[in-house]
């Protein structure tokens, strides 16, 4: 579950499904394990404030009657983040970049390579 939050492009819908399919999980954990681990999703899913507003934008962009956005949040902003990452994998592959372009294993890297770095590192897979 965790790879799959990982994956590039994923919609909002798509991320807060697995999440949600992972809080089932662990609510289904039996035995003091099981008491254990959901405290401590609970805790944790308590500190994160905009997981309420990812599930009201959710809920308006599959069209659900009834369901407001939050205080100055117009339809617009809505759709804006259809593809709104849950996690924070993205930002910290794009941090990792320029690590990998300065390494001291790089021979050379004059200024016309560094342009030719950067834009392969932009269009890279990950």
């Amino acid at each position: 579950s965790i790879t799959s939050l990982e994956t590039t492009g994923i919609t909002l819908e798509g991320g807060l499904k697995i999440f949600e399919d992972v809080e089932e999980r662990i609510r289904k954990i039996p035995g003091d394990a099981g008491e254990v681990f959901e405290t401590m999703f609970d805790y944790v899913v308590k500190k994160n404030s905009a997981l309420p507003v990812l599930r009201q934008v959710r809920d308006v962009l599959l069209g659900k009657p009834g369901a407001p956005l939050s205080d100055g949040m117009s339809p617009m902003d809505g759709t804006i983040l259809k593809y709104c990452p849950i996690t924070s994998i993205d930002v910290e592959r794009s941090f990792l970049r320029p690590k990998n372009i300065l390494s001291d294993r790089r021979q050379i890297v004059t200024e016309k390579n560094l342009a030719e770095i950067i834009v392969c590192h932009c269009f890279m897979k990950e």
